[in-house]
């Protein structure tokens, strides 16, 4: 997949739009539901799929414990406006070679007029928790695109709630996870409403291939906490554990009052890969995070405010890459401090090595 997507894309952007161009371009008005709930569901055993499965408005289809669900090739879920996937210990795989994945339609227009207290209520939302994800090609992404499904009027779609717990992805070769104009973007009045939107939290994301396990677009302040990145050191075309364009995360640890679980990224290219915010107040955090063997750990271009600490790096040299801890292009106001950072035996020259790069960078910063 990465030799096809590099032999169009020269360089870093155009990497992004070919990849936003075919996650927002899949053509899901051509597609037959086999399965279209209007009712509320429950599967408590293995169920039987032969297509793609539509979750109309308002409606939930809950998944209990135990449940393996097996989609067949290019079938998916589709979470519709208010509509909700609840997942508790539940096995997604592919039947075949490749499923999709899952997709919400969210909508704008409801935030107007609702009560401060419901705005956040209308959109879908996709609760995953104890649970094993495979095979998707396109992975769980909280935005559709505009479309007509069976003669509707499209709505103007806002994005879905992602919340992922304690979840384990393997083999899917895109994304796991895409979070496109996620209702961050939206109007909330209080911080338990911020925690209700979304969040990644104690999750492991395995083989990590093409492209990215998180990949974030036009969305602020997603939270990943205490969270696995594993790259198995192919070090291909992109192979990032979180990409971020025109948007923010904050990369930071589980607490509880048991125990914390700090973010890991280990055998990446990249482990987070920030770029190109287009809209004001994206500001990324990333805290007590452990980078090991990941050729660049934290790349940060044009970002205002980051916030870098108390991370740690083991950087690995390589045979044509230079690589480095952190490096951060063109950003303002920018905090770096407390991060740990060694050097490890590669296949490379030291001397392209390095621990930090600060490039065209500076106003305010520490």
């Amino acid at each position: 997949m990465h030799h096809l997507l590099m032999k169009y894309a020269k360089d870093m952007k155009t990497l992004l739009i070919i990849i936003i161009s075919i996650i927002l371009s899949t053509n899901l008005s051509a597609q037959v539901f086999d399965h279209i709930y209007t009712s509320n569901v429950t599967w408590s055993s293995d169920p039987v799929i032969d297509g793609s499965i539509w979750i109309r408005s308002g409606v939930t289809l809950t998944i209990n414990q135990g449940v393996t669900v097996s989609m067949p090739d290019h079938s998916f879920f589709f979470v519709d406006v208010d509509a909700k996937i609840i997942a508790n210990g539940v096995t997604f795989e592919a039947e075949d070679n490749y499923w999709l994945g899952i997709t919400c339609r969210g909508t704008n227009s409801v935030y107007s007029a609702a009560p401060l207290d419901h705005r956040i209520l209308p959109q879908p939302l996709i609760q995953i928790s104890n649970s094993t994800i495979s095979g998707m090609s396109l992975g769980i992404c909280s935005n559709s695109p505009v479309f007509n499904v069976y003669g509707e009027t499209p709505y103007s779609t806002g994005g879905g709630r992602l919340q992922i717990t304690n979840t384990e992805f393997n083999n899917n070769p895109i994304n796991s996870l895409a979070i496109i104009n996620f209702c961050h973007n939206r109007r909330v009045v209080n911080q338990s409403q911020i925690n209700d939107l979304g969040y990644v939290s104690r999750c492991t994301f395995n083989d990590i291939e093409d492209f990215a396990a998180i990949f974030v677009h036009s969305s602020k302040n997603v939270k990943v906490l205490g969270s696995s990145f594993n790259g198995g050191a192919s070090y291909s075309s992109l192979q990032a554990g979180v990409l971020c364009y025109d948007g923010s995360v904050m990369v930071d640890s589980y607490v509880s009052l048991n125990n914390t679980v700090h973010c890991t990224f280990n055998d990446l290219r990249y482990g987070v890969y920030i770029t190109d915010p287009q809209i004001g107040q994206h500001n990324s955090f990333i805290r007590q995070a452990t980078f090991a063997d990941c050729l660049r750990g934290i790349t940060v271009l044009t970002s205002p405010n980051l916030r870098i600490l108390s991370n740690t790096f083991t950087v690995p040299s390589h045979h044509s890459l230079a690589t480095h801890g952190i490096h951060i292009s063109g950003c303002t106001g920018f905090f770096i401090e407390d991060n740990t950072i060694t050097g490890t035996s590669g296949s490379g020259d030291p001397i392209n090595t390095w621990g930090i790069v600060i490039d065209n960078s500076g106003t305010n910063a520490h």
